[in-house]
């Protein structure tokens, strides 16, 4: 009995030992909302994520329907 004791308390023990770790912050919401079609070129597109970005690897781009960039290149990450 002792045996079967340790085989059911081994994979509890490995799941929490494991954690949860997220490597990547994900897109929670947009605005102007994704996948919108606006009739003129909004003054600011605003993001937020999961998780805070880190600005040296964090880099975005607005284009048109015709895939030309649009953006003006000012980003900022906001702490």
């Amino acid at each position: 009995m002792r045996r079967s004791t340790l085989v059911g308390i081994i994979p509890l023990l490995l799941s929490l030992a494991a954690g949860e770790a997220a490597a990547h912050a994900f897109l929670d919401h947009a605005e102007p909302r994704v996948g919108n079609k606006v009739a003129t070129a909004p003054r600011e597109v605003t993001l937020w994520f999961t998780q805070k970005l880190e600005p040296a690897f964090s880099t975005i781009t607005v284009t048109n329907l015709a895939g030309q960039r649009v953006d003006t290149g000012k980003t900022r990450v906001s702490r």
